[in-house]
């Protein structure tokens, strides 16, 4: 079994607890960026399908604190 988890954590250095969500999801993507990213991706270049490229993510986003709060 693979561990998706693992993945994002050494992706983008981040520490992730817990199971990985996988699957078909059915969201308002736009919607769901600016709720919690506070920016929404531009389709084409950063959104395919229901993926946001890593590289746009680390180029737009600040890097998390040593310490992140919960939020």
């Amino acid at each position: 079994m693979h561990n998706y988890t693992e993945d994002v954590a050494l992706q983008l250095g981040i520490r992730v607890e817990g199971r990985s969500i996988t699957g078909a999801t059915y969201y308002d993507w736009e919607e769901m960026c600016e709720q919690y990213l506070g920016v929404v991706p531009p389709k084409g270049e950063a959104i395919v399908g229901s993926a946001i490229k890593l590289k746009w993510l680390q180029d737009n986003m600040q890097p998390l604190l040593a310490e992140p709060t919960q939020q």
